[in-house]
């Protein structure tokens, strides 16, 4: 599916997944969102299921769609795994590792001074604070661990050579895990969305917070696409390149033999 028109007709017909739309231009995610979609962990689901399941009137979603369709956007699912993984670490890493110290400071202080008259606050800081504690161990992991293990499979395959895999774990064992932290990442941020009213901060709500809510909205939107591009495009593409060079067959192998 490479020219607009295919995409436009995939849209209409609605037997495309919200993942692969987003995959193909960012924009989509941005409407997504708008209708309370979930484009990442959720997002292998066929536009026309989604609409229906979520009671969406299927005319509006999709000409938001298609107004969008002659702006594509990067083309992720043609990079190179380094690429995509360099990308990710630039645009998602370092965004968190950015803006979580700001928000935190923010949540703190909107909390102390508005917390009387608005009971949610404490609990909405906590709740941060546990997301952003678990993605800082989470970015970690797979920048010391999975990401380098994905270049390294990339490397051999690049390179003609046979990786070596002593004590090595398929890609499928280490990203369940990975997946999993994700869900758990999108369930928090649900709560957050909830406890926010959709970020519509209240009348007297000061400017800070009023900006901590944009924030707050900015980093949801960040940590989805982040997530899309991962389980939806890095993921399922490193775990074809493994299979690719036999290392699944080898692990089963191993593991017969144990």
């Amino acid at each position: 599916m490479n020219s607009n028109s295919n995409l436009a007709d995939a849209i209409s017909n609605g037997d495309i997944t919200v993942a692969k739309l987003v995959s193909m231009n960012y924009k989509y995610a941005g409407v997504f969102t708008k209708y309370g979609i979930d484009f990442c962990c959720g997002g292998n689901i066929a536009l026309n299921k989604i609409i229906e399941k979520k009671s969406l009137v299927s005319a509006e979603v999709k000409d938001s769609l298609l107004s969008l369709t002659e702006h594509l956007e990067t083309d992720f699912t043609k990079m190179s795994l380094s690429i995509l993984i360099d990308y990710i670490i630039h645009e998602h890493h370092d965004y968190l590792r950015e803006n979580i110290p700001v928000i935190k400071a923010h949540l703190e202080k909107v909390a102390t001074v508005h917390g009387k008259n608005h009971s949610f606050l404490p609990k909405l800081k906590d709740i941060f604070d546990d997301l952003s504690n678990d993605l800082i161990g989470h970015l970690n992991k797979e920048e010391t661990i999975l990401f380098r293990v994905i270049k390294y499979i990339e490397s051999c395959d690049r390179f003609d050579e046979k990786p070596r895999t002593n004590g090595y774990k398929s890609l499928d064992h280490l990203l369940g895990n990975y997946i999993k932290e994700h869900e758990t990442a999108g369930n928090l941020l649900a709560k957050i969305r909830e406890l926010t009213s959709g970020y519509n901060p209240p009348a007297d709500a000061c400017t800070t917070f009023r900006v901590c809510y944009k924030e707050l909205e900015d980093f949801e939107a960040n940590t989805h696409k982040h997530v899309h591009l991962e389980n939806n495009i890095l993921f399922p593409k490193a775990s074809e390149l493994e299979l690719k060079l036999g290392l699944i067959n080898d692990q089963k192998e191993k593991e017969r033999n144990k």
